[in-house]
């Protein structure tokens, strides 16, 4: 309705044209240019570290054991905390290893 196909067309364009033209309440036409405006910006620019950063902070260090992994949600997270207990001879040091080569 109103003649709009694309996100463009709505350039320049106020809320009380838009009601006009779509047949709406004037709120209405607020909160849809509103939420147009919002889901159309572009996404915020980072720099090439803060994208390696993120990307490094999602990515799981997996220990290759698949039953632990499921466990810890697909791995340990980089920079969280990860606490582990057992008995003597039991791998815990043998796993941090594994996760400090990862």
């Amino acid at each position: 309705r109103g003649g709009f196909r694309a996100v463009d067309d709505l350039d320049g364009v106020d809320a009380p044209a838009l009601a006009a033209a779509l047949r709406v309440d004037g709120p209405v036409a607020e909160a849809l240019l509103r939420d147009v405006r919002r889901l159309a910006a572009p996404p915020a620019w980072k720099t090439g570290l803060e994208a390696e950063a993120a990307d490094h902070a999602a990515t799981p260090i997996v220990s290759f054991c698949r039953a632990l992994d499921d466990l810890l949600g697909g791995g340990a997270r980089p920079g969280a905390v990860l606490e582990l207990a057992g008995g003597p001879a039991t791998g815990k040091t043998q796993l941090c290893m594994q996760f400090c080569v990862d």
